[in-house]
Parts: C-alpha cells; structure tokens; sequence
C-alpha cells in the first residue's frame, strides 16, 4: 500500500499575467529562470510565490528545518499578483474600493493589527539575515 508520501501531484501551469508589474521591471537585472525538467521528491510543495507562498515556504522551513520544500509559481517571482503592489508593505488598513470601507471601523482596525503583525514578521526576517533592500517605513 502506498504512503501519502509517494503521491504523484501533476499541476496544469497557471495563466500568467498578461503584462509585467512596473516594480519588477524595475528591480534589476533578472536572475535566470529554472523551469523543473525532472521529477522532484519534497516533504512540502508550495504552489504561488506570492506574498503568502513566500511566507508559507519560510515558515514550514522554520518549523521543519530538515524538510525539503519546494516553492514553484507559473511566472516570476515578484512578477505575477505580489508584484502588482509594488514592492510596498503598509500598516494601515487601504482597501477604499470595499462597499464600506469608512463605515467598518472594526474590520479597518482588524487589518490594521493583521498588517502590524506582518510588518513585524517581516522586520524580524530581516534582521534574521534574509538578504533584502527593506526600508522601515514602506
């Protein structure tokens, strides 16, 4: 009988945008592209780059530091939907296009602490060492 473990996963490749993000081409030069040729074996796969796939590879990779994780996206890193804000992490709740978006001082005040707190994960990765150009107040 077969172990969870030995699951075979085929994911169909997502669409990527159409367009690059203004903050990507920005950032430099590109670093070079390594689309999978082979199989791989991991303990964790990570689809999507973004925002969220970055924290949940470091985090399992903290708490399982002998584990191999496998972070994959369709495009670019940095070049798909995260890219899209430009780089920039706030603290203060920004989504005026919600229907009641003055109105809900409760959820405002709530993205206000979620925002603080990843404000101050990503502080402490820095100063962990990942290597990044962060500057505190943006």
């Amino acid at each position: 009988m077969a172990s969870s473990s030995d699951k075979r996963i085929e994911v169909t490749p997502p669409q990527v945008e159409p367009t690059d993000s203004g903050w990507y081409l920005a950032s430099g030069l590109e670093l070079p592209l390594n689309p999978l040729t082979a199989n791989v074996t991991c303990d964790c796969l990570v689809i999507g780059a973004g925002w969220m796939g970055l924290h949940a590879a470091r985090r399992y990779a903290e708490l399982n530091p002998n584990a191999q994780v496998l972070l994959v996206d369709a495009g670019r890193i940095g070049n798909n939907a995260s890219g899209r804000c430009m780089g920039f992490a706030i603290d203060l709740a920004h989504n005026p296009r919600k229907r009641d978006f003055v109105e809900d001082l409760q959820g405002n005040r709530e993205e206000l602490h979620v925002n603080l707190e990843g404000t101050a994960y990503m502080k402490s990765a820095v100063e962990a060492g990942v290597d990044c150009d962060w500057d505190p107040p943006g």
